[in-house]
């Protein structure tokens, strides 16, 4: 048997990769460069660490929790990406 997907599913996983990757390899060399270079204080970066941890953990709980509410599970995919795009405009100033 062999398994054949459509181009959407294969960009969308080549696209979830390389999103995966690059948000890995941030994350992994941004202490150095904050405590190093930026001069941020080592406990600062251990709270910023920790919030970076706990966000997805309580938007998750937040969301489970009005998804069963409402009875709707999907209504919370564009509400997140209206908060994705807010925040993406407001905090780095790019362009959607």
């Amino acid at each position: 048997m062999q398994w054949r997907f459509p181009t959407t599913v294969w960009g969308l996983g080549v696209t979830s990769l390389l999103t995966d990757a690059s948000s890995e390899m941030i994350v992994s060399v941004l202490p150095a460069y904050l405590v190093l270079s930026a001069g941020m204080a080592p406990i600062a970066l251990g709270m910023a660490t920790g919030l970076h941890s706990a966000g997805p953990i309580v938007a998750i709980w937040i969301g489970g929790a009005v998804a069963d509410r409402s009875g709707r599970r999907r209504a919370g995919s564009p509400l997140r990406n209206g908060i994705r795009i807010f925040l993406c405009t407001t905090l780095t100033g790019c362009r959607v």
